[in-house]
């Protein structure tokens, strides 16, 4: 009981605690349907591909038949007897050694399919992980954006404040009052669209991951950016992405499929053997035979109504349309990787100076406050200081969240993005 006790108390402390980022990523990995999707397609891939080196064996049948009669013809010299019962079976065996590289490339066009079904499963798995960072992020600049509404409605509260003791002193006029308790009314709408915004993003990582985020999350360290150029990136974007890798093996299994389809232009030859066997059962004598063959066959399909000229024209087309896919993910991903850098940079640039305009509104704002403490200046002064304070804040919350979201884009395109996230 007393050891239940302490489980039960241990799981209440670590359910009070912030969910780190990288328990998001793990039970994203572990819980979303569309990685079990990915999963089923790959090992769908490596059956089919099972079946193609099928085609490598030999082919081995058996087959019977019994057939019986009402009734037999009486023997005669004028006559074949028919016998009242027939038994016969036949168990083969035959092997193509060549049929115009159908079989070999038919393995090969399952064989690229399966490795790109892998590479596709990899691909969806880093557009996943990007979708919890993404949603993550959102969650941590909503939450930054509860406190500083929480940090402006409290600054209007103490505005309203004063301006009511001054309005009672006789200093200040009515006007000023309303505008104080307009300007805090408007604090409170902030901060409710800023909950809102929190507590929507919350379902979304609820849903993904299956956690209770009630407690909150963790705020993890910063993505540390490249140390490449802007152009050694883009390279690196467009040769290791696993969704290029996936539509350069899409490409290989769509020109062996094509190679497979033209092979239906030659004959193919087959060698084998087979034993036979017979019995009959005539009404008055019993008959039995049997014998062992080898063969060699050479099968070619001369008129097929147009359909292998059709499959190998629309194998060619497959192969040309998969050629174009591929080039434009490649261009793609290597745009992706440039624009994600160079806001990255930008990003960085914008931190350092919104960093000092949100000082030097902070600066401003506290020294327009002694003023108008003092009564040096109208409250129309403390407003807008206060007001530059706040777009500030804002602002620079803006930019670290998009300089995350930006290096987090980065590493997508690099195709990296696991990597990114365990080193966390």
């Amino acid at each position: 009981m007393k050891g239940t006790i302490l489980v039960l108390a241990l799981c209440s402390a670590a359910h009070s605690q912030p969910v780190p980022v990288a328990s998001l990523y793990a039970a994203a990995l572990a819980h979303a349907p569309v990685l079990g999707e990915a999963a089923a397609d790959a090992r769908r891939a490596d059956f089919e591909k099972e079946r193609a080196a099928a085609g490598f064996l030999p082919r081995v049948s058996a087959s019977g038949e019994s057939d019986g009669w009402a009734s037999a013809a009486q023997a005669n010299p004028q006559i074949i007897v028919r016998p009242g019962h027939e038994d016969s079976w036949e168990l083969r065996a035959e092997e193509t050694v060549f049929e115009g590289g159908r079989v070999v490339n038919r393995y090969r066009q399952a064989s690229g399919e399966a490795r790109s079904a892998g590479y596709s499963q990899a691909a969806r798995r880093q557009a996943l992980l990007h979708e919890v960072g993404t949603l993550s992020l959102r969650w941590l600049e909503a939450s930054e954006s509860v406190r500083q509404a929480d940090a402006e409605l409290e600054r209007r509260a103490g505005h309203l404040d004063d301006m009511k003791k001054r309005q009672f002193a006789g200093s200040v006029p009515e006007s000023d009052t309303l505008r104080a308790e307009s300007e805090l009314d408007k604090a409170k709408s902030e901060k409710i669209e800023s909950a809102r915004l929190l507590l929507e993003t919350r379902s979304r990582l609820e849903t993904l991951t299956g956690l209770d985020l009630s407690a909150g999350l963790a705020a993890p360290g910063p993505l540390p950016l490249p140390g490449q150029s802007r152009e050694d990136l883009a390279k690196t974007a467009s040769e290791k992405n696993p969704r290029i890798s996936a539509d350069r093996e899409s490409l290989s299994a769509a020109q062996a499929g094509k190679k497979a389809q033209e092979g239906g232009f030659l004959p193919s030859v087959v060698v084998g053997g087979a034993y036979r066997g017979m019995r009959e059962s005539p009404q008055a004598f019993d008959y039995l035979s049997h014998e062992t063959l080898g063969f060699v066959q050479a099968r070619w399909a001369l008129f097929s109504g147009g359909q292998t000229r059709a499959s190998v024209k629309a194998a060619q087309a497959a192969a040309e349309g998969s050629a174009e896919r591929l080039r434009q993910t490649k261009d793609a991903r290597s745009l992706d990787a440039r624009l994600a850098f160079d806001a990255a940079k930008a990003d960085e640039s914008a931190i350092a100076a919104e960093t000092s305009r949100r000082d030097s509104a902070a600066a401003a704002y506290d020294k327009v406050k002694k003023r108008y403490e003092a009564g040096m200046d109208p409250y129309l002064n403390l407003l807008d200081a206060a007001t530059a304070l706040k777009t500030a804040d804002a602002a620079l919350n803006r930019a670290r969240y998009a300089r995350e979201r930006s290096v987090l884009d980065l590493y997508l395109a690099l195709g990296a993005l696991d990597e990114a996230v365990a080193a966390r």
